[in-house]
């Protein structure tokens, strides 16, 4: 049973998380959905972990094969895996890739300040941190992601930073229609970014 303490700081969380104005989903073009190949990846990554999978109605993939600069986080419907949001994703610092703006370095290890790829799932809760109403993650992927909640990786609103220590950060404008999709327990793929430093990360030759 969660003492009164805890239960008082999971209603503030849940207070604030709701109380920002609802974002309209982006439209049009906006919704250009991931390459077939990629989908078809996180298809399968999702099935493989179903288990651990809270909310079922959708689920998330994130492109690292593609820069920041444009938007690379897809919320599906998985019914239909039609994009129901698309949004920007920054990835960590070490990571970036400065000439394509691609996550090319991923490490599973604290203090690398780099991203992790493969399959997530978020929290069932919001909390409250730093940058505000935020998601935590735990990485479902041995050696791959699993020190995800070690390392505090979460989604969270980017304030005024260009890149993350780790974490997925979402432009602040996008950021509440983005978490309010993804909370419950919602699958997430994270593809690409293989390439690793000697710190348990897997790596890939194949081209997507």
């Amino acid at each position: 049973m969660q003492s009164v303490s805890a239960r008082v700081v999971a209603w503030i969380a849940v207070v604030a998380c709701s109380s920002r104005p609802a974002l309209a989903a982006p439209t049009g073009a906006a919704k250009l959905a991931p390459s077939p190949t990629v989908l078809a990846e996180a298809i399968a990554a999702r099935k493989g972990h179903r288990g651990s999978i809270g909310k079922r109605s959708v689920y998330a993939i994130i492109d690292y094969d593609v820069g920041w600069q444009d938007k690379r986080l897809w919320i599906l419907d998985v019914a239909t895996n039609t994009v129901l949001l698309r949004a920007h994703v920054r990835h960590a610092a070490a990571s970036d890739d400065a000439t394509t703006g691609r996550a090319v370095e991923c490490s599973n290890v604290a203090g690398s300040f780099k991203s992790s790829p493969g399959a997530f799932v978020t929290d069932r809760a919001f909390y409250v941190g730093h940058y505000g109403c935020s998601l935590r993650v735990q990485g479902l992927e041995d050696g791959v992601n699993d020190n995800a909640a070690a390392r505090d990786i979460v989604f969270h609103p980017a304030g005024p930073y260009a890149f993350s220590a780790g974490c997925f950060m979402v432009p602040d404008d996008e950021a509440q229609a983005a978490l309010d999709l993804l909370v419950g327990g919602v699958f997430v793929y994270a593809h690409g970014c293989r390439g690793g430093d000697g710190d348990g990360t897997r790596s890939t030759s194949r081209a997507e």
